[in-house]
């Protein structure tokens, strides 16, 4: 038997109606998986949102009916993208587990070639986003993202091929699984600091390219998100770079478990 999909969505305040799309998404990759014999999982983590405006019950049903094994996860109050995975991929089952956003700016494909990769021997998959990404983003998100991609090279010394981190999907199954528990960092950057992590460790990492949906929207990035963000990447490159807590904990982890195997 195939190992099993488990596909993480983290959600906070989505927008209304995000549900129908969502559901159309996850109902053809149910059925993509059932063709390929691919025990699919959802777990749908709500990042500290009003449940009864956000999340009521009529919603969760929507999605319920796409997939046979739906997994509703929700916790108070809003801790961040990161910690809100951290939470879902602790508490799905064995197995490939992958994560995207809950309206699926990249589509679904990539969620299967994303499993593919990790089924035939990588340990982490990260989205790399094409040309036209750039392209469709304000001038200002375009700047950021650039700067980051920068900061990634000549502070944290990410290989170019690695640079792109903050694509918004990605995989892991076995030691990047564990190289992904090991992140600290609640808001965005946490993507970052786990790829950091598991390229510092030599794991197999796979890219799988990604091209935008038509009609996506991107969010406004206000100041007081840009700062908070630089310095998380502070912290990282504090504790990454300089003092390799995170990677010293992930060799210990790994020696355990080839220890018990």
């Amino acid at each position: 038997m195939k190992e099993s999909l488990n596909l993480i969505l983290p959600a906070y305040r989505p927008k209304p109606g995000w549900e129908i799309n969502a559901a159309a998404h996850l109902a053809s990759l149910q059925e993509m998986c059932r063709q390929s014999e691919i025990p699919l999982a959802v777990h749908l983590v709500n990042d500290g949102s009003e449940e009864k405006e956000y999340f009521p019950e009529a919603v969760l049903n929507t999605l319920r009916r796409a997939v046979d094994r739906f997994h509703f996860l929700s916790y108070h109050p809003n801790r961040g993208k990161g910690y809100s995975l951290r939470y879902g991929a602790s508490r799905a089952g064995d197995g490939i587990l992958i994560y995207t956003d809950c309206d699926f700016p990249f589509g679904h494909d990539c969620v299967l070639a994303a499993y593919r990769m990790l089924s035939e021997g990588a340990e982490v998959v990260m989205g790399v986003r094409d040309c036209n990404y750039a392209a469709c983003l304000p001038p200002f998100r375009r700047f950021l993202s650039r700067g980051t991609r920068g900061l990634n090279s000549l502070l944290l010394g990410l290989p170019r091929c690695r640079i792109d981190t903050q694509a918004g999907l990605k995989g892991f199954r076995g030691r990047g699984r564990t190289a992904f528990l090991q992140t600290e960092v609640d808001t965005f950057l946490f993507d970052t600091e786990f790829i950091l992590i598991a390229w510092r460790n030599r794991l197999k990492i796979a890219d799988t390219p990604l091209t935008l949906r038509e009609g996506q929207h991107f969010s406004r990035m206000g100041f007081k998100v840009i700062f908070r963000e630089l310095g998380a990447l502070l912290r990282i490159f504090l504790r990454c770079r300089l003092g390799r807590g995170a990677v010293r904990r992930l060799e210990q982890a790994a020696a355990q478990e080839r220890a018990e195997a």
